[in-house]
């Protein structure tokens, strides 16, 4: 796929061809970021921003909401594929914790087409640095 991005009306009729097959991304979440994203969707959870509490759970130390986390997987498919794209389900399994300033690899993958329908599915990868999988799951998308 080119850089320009793609309205879906420009699409030919392969649409297969024209999907992103994989995309990654990597990052990594600060603490102010977590501290934005709580306040935006109201979640006290000390887990999230208390080290002192932190200490005395199995966590030992402050973790990245799962679901902001996941979002990274919202701007791959977003990015990568053609304007008007619709999500139209996501499975998530949070296998790890994923810390503070810890670097993360997030990937898409293209898995699976509906015959007859432009429905495409992605599985859905988020990796620590050392390589455990702390984010795992499907997108449905409908093109």
């Amino acid at each position: 796929m080119s850089n320009q991005r793609r309205k879906l009306w420009d699409i030919p009729q392969n649409l297969f061809e024209m999907i992103v097959k994989y995309a990654e991304i990597y990052g990594l979440f600060r603490q102010s970021e977590v501290d934005i994203y709580n306040q935006v969707i109201n979640d006290r959870n000390p887990i999230h921003f208390d080290e002192e509490f932190c200490v005395e759970t199995i966590f030992k130390a402050p973790i990245v909401p799962g679901l902001l986390a996941s979002g990274l997987f919202g701007g791959l498919l977003g990015s990568n594929l053609p304007d008007g794209a619709i999500l139209l389900g996501i499975n998530l399994k949070f296998i790890a914790p994923i810390y503070i300033n810890e670097n993360v690899h997030v990937y898409i993958k293209f898995i699976n087409k509906k015959i007859n329908k432009s429905i495409f599915i992605y599985k859905l990868i988020c990796q620590k640095k050392n390589g455990e999988i702390a984010i795992e799951g499907e997108a449905i998308l409908k093109l």
